[in-house]
């Protein structure tokens, strides 16, 4: 097993050096390269050397995932402002009340700090669970313009990653990728989604264990200067938690994100019809609340509430262009024909398609 993998299953991570770390890539072929590179020997940097990292000066820019690592600025509002955009959020009750609790605590935090007062330091870094579509991200995004609206972190942007913008394909590269995203995310939210595709225990060359390594020491020695928000399906995040005992103990609060109700889908849906300027007559929006009835209780496994209803809405799109279409002259059309979707734009709901579905199968038509 290589130097660091011991070092994730290790029951304390911090004991970990910094060269220790380096020394056991060192003893693998092919690394001594990137050993060579004095700014991956030291995670700690000076007072203003991350303040004006670009990610296009990088150098290790091309090993990233310019697919998944985006960058989410902060708009510099303040706290009141940002919860009020936070209220305007369809659904999520406990979710927004949570929020609201963690951002007034550090606040609280933030100013015992400053009057020299001390007591114990909350940790910034969050566990978010939940189906897909519920909201992690946006909340993610959210939280960082928080916390830099009450002094806790300075820029407040928020950088996306996954597993690929973490764990590269060779020795080296892994640690490589890890540090000059978690760098990126100094003095904002570092958010790393599906994070439990990191710990793959059934294969012990994975080097997902390495990211995660390399985090826990980036963490440690910046405290203070980022957050981490980590996301996930539930059960795959508690055994992620599991996998190493310095994770357990850096993410000491999980905020659980439930699947949307149908009444929170419909109005989801119905806020793309307004925002892209549509709008539906009352037999279209029976024939919705029908197919939201329609589909699963409880929700699936991998169900992407949100996105399934903006996927609906673009199936609807379609099948609305196709009904316009077929009346003949477009520019005949007035505007208000050009915005109304039909009825006959609303898919079936789920039930009556599957029942139709079986009387097709038995010989019926």
């Amino acid at each position: 097993m290589d130097g660091i993998v011991r070092a994730a299953l290790a029951d304390d991570v911090d004991t970990v050096s910094e060269e220790d770390e380096l020394r056991d890539l060192n003893e693998d072929e092919g690394y001594y390269r990137y050993s060579m590179d004095e700014e991956l020997q030291d995670d700690r940097p000076e007072a203003d050397d991350w303040h004006h990292y670009n990610r296009e000066d990088d150098e290790a820019h091309d090993h990233r995932s310019n697919r998944y690592d985006v960058v989410h600025s902060s708009r510099g509002r303040t706290t009141e402002e940002i919860l009020a955009e936070l209220d305007q959020l369809t659904g999520l009750d406990a979710v927004k009340t949570e929020i609201r609790r963690i951002v007034f605590t550090q606040k609280v935090v933030v100013e015992r700090t400053r009057r020299g007062l001390g007591g114990e330091q909350l940790s910034p870094h969050l566990v978010f669970v939940g189906n897909p579509g519920t909201g992690k991200t946006t909340i993610a995004r959210l939280l960082g313009e928080l916390y830099q609206s009450i002094g806790l972190l300075e820029k407040g942007h928020v950088v996306e990653t996954e597993r690929s913008g973490m764990v590269g394909a060779f020795i080296g590269a892994t640690a490589m990728k890890t540090r000059r995203v978690c760098r990126e995310a100094l003095g904002g939210v570092l958010f790393i989604d599906e994070a439990y595709t990191l710990v793959n225990k059934d294969n012990e060359k994975d080097f997902g264990p390495e990211a995660v390594a390399t985090l826990l020491t980036f963490m440690e020695n910046n405290r203070g200067q980022v957050a981490v928000v980590v996301a996930g399906y539930p059960a795959e995040m508690t055994r992620f938690l599991d996998g190493n005992p310095g994770l357990r103990s850096r993410f000491d609060l999980t905020i659980d994100f439930p699947d949307y109700d149908g009444s929170d889908l419909e109005q989801i849906f119905l806020g793309l019809v307004a925002g892209n300027g549509y709008t539906m007559c009352a037999d279209a929006q029976d024939r919705l609340a029908s197919y939201v009835a329609g589909l699963p209780v409880p929700r699936p496994h991998g169900f992407a509430n949100g996105r399934e209803m903006r996927k609906l809405f673009s199936e609807v799109v379609r099948r609305q262009a196709e009904l316009l279409v077929a009346k003949g002259d477009l520019e005949a059309l007035s505007d208000a024909e050009l915005m109304a979707i039909s009825v006959e734009a609303i898919p079936e709901p789920a039930s009556v398609t599957t029942q139709n579905a079986r009387r097709a199968h038995l010989g019926y038509a």
